[in-house]
């Protein structure tokens, strides 16, 4: 049957790849949000809800979740938390990492795509 009809084949395999080519710009659109969010935080800008947890990052830096017991786990505020915790961190790590390249003589622009990279393997 994937003989009789090779056209789709084609097609589908475009559409899966066009889907991919935008996940990967969607990623790196984002990734660079964040670095630049991280950089604002640090400088005392006071950043939008959605990204809020960078503006305590130094409190949230190597800090762990305080879920104790399997009750602790499914409690919102504890979830909530780690969810900080986590993003946090990550996102400080290569906010770090991006201005360590490009104090390093690295253009900003390949220093973006580096972090991007770095953070998928993260």
């Amino acid at each position: 049957m994937a003989a009789a009809h090779p056209n789709r084949q084609v097609r589908c395999a475009g559409v899966a790849l066009g889907a991919q080519g935008d996940n990967t710009i969607m990623t790196l659109q984002t990734g660079r949000y964040l670095i630049n969010c991280y950089r604002d935080a640090k400088s005392g800008a006071k950043l939008p809800e959605g990204v809020a947890y960078l503006n305590n990052f130094a409190s949230l830096r190597g800090r762990r979740a305080a879920a104790r017991t399997l009750d602790d786990i499914v409690r919102f505020d504890v979830l909530l938390e780690t969810y900080d915790i986590v993003c946090a961190n990550l996102v400080v790590a290569v906010g770090e990492r991006y201005e360590k390249l490009v104090a390093g003589g690295a253009n900003p622009e390949v220093a973006y795509e580096e972090c991007g990279a770095a953070a998928g393997r993260e």
